[in-house]
């Protein structure tokens, strides 16, 4: 009998200029407890020396398969790691951080248990340079939670993902015309259609730094944001349309009419699922995260 070498679950993890970091960031992934994977680690042009010490210290392990060219930008190289993934499962992954051992076996075993979920993220670490633990996130864990939470940005951490691809099939693509918010805008397209999670147990450990693209491109990003919310959501430019873009863009007034009409949007979203002051608690903490 000839052995299935096919991996259950594919690794994207693009890279640019990411020389002191990505050493840890590989390790995490193939030190991890589930090992039935592959790790498409696909450097997109970078210009300093994460080519070399790659190829010094990154490719030992077979299920390794490294991608070298020419600087494409993070959405081609992305969608290039989906085309390129042979498991059933795909995990996102950025150079700068650390997955905890056990993230992709948690994470599997939820998707394989709940086959009706598209995605699952989980709680993560906030860590600096030095890798000192300086805060935690625990986004809203069901689905029922998440979805109306995306006015307020998105309810995941990009690296933090696994998908089911099998699922979501033609619907796993990253859109261009959303730069800077192209995962924010994919969730929130999947979420029109399926089942998003988070787990509770922190798996990542995210590295917050001053040159990311959160911090560099913040008003480009809100834009691409509130852009995708608005054609998503609603399919005519209404006033509440234009109100919630304005609150995904920090743009609405700081008000207790603000606060009101957030709080109606978000009971109007969960349909009844939560009651209205556990829906009021979740609306003053994103307002002031």
């Amino acid at each position: 009998m000839i052995a299935n070498n096919t991996p259950e679950i594919s690794v994207i993890l693009p890279v640019y200029n990411a020389a002191p970091y990505i050493v840890k960031a590989v390790q995490s992934i193939l030190r991890q407890s589930f090992t039935n994977f592959e790790l498409l680690l696909i450097n997109d042009g970078s210009t300093d020396d994460t080519d070399a010490i790659i190829k010094a210290h990154c490719l030992a392990d077979a299920r390794v398969r490294y991608i070298s060219r020419e600087n494409k930008g993070l959405i081609t190289t992305l969608n290039e790691g989906i085309y390129l993934s042979q498991g059933r499962y795909i995990a996102r992954m950025d150079a700068d951080d650390i997955s905890e051992p056990e993230r992709l076996a948690l994470q599997y075993q939820y998707l394989t248990s709940h086959p009706d979920v598209a995605a699952v993220g989980c709680a993560y670490q906030l860590m600096d340079e030095q890798e000192n633990i300086i805060n935690i996130r625990k986004p809203p864990r069901y689905n029922w939670l998440i979805k109306p939470l995306f006015l307020f940005g998105s309810p995941f951490a990009h690296p933090s993902m696994m998908l089911n691809k099998g699922l979501i099939a033609q619907h796993l693509h990253y859109n261009d015309a959303y730069q800077y918010a192209e995962d924010y805008e994919l969730w929130l397209r999947l979420s029109l259609r399926f089942k998003l999670a988070n787990l509770a147990k922190p798996l990542l450990k995210y590295r917050v730094l001053n040159t990311s693209v959160s911090r560099k491109y913040a008003t480009e990003q809100r834009a691409s944001a509130a852009r995708a919310l608005a054609e998503h959501l609603c399919e005519q430019q209404d006033a509440e349309t234009q109100f919630h873009a304005q609150v995904l863009m920090s743009h609405a007034e700081q008000s207790v009419s603000t606060l009101i009409k957030s709080f109606c949007y978000i009971l109007k979203r969960c349909r009844g699922r939560v009651n209205p002051l556990l829906a009021f608690c979740y609306l003053i903490y994103f307002s002031i995260t």
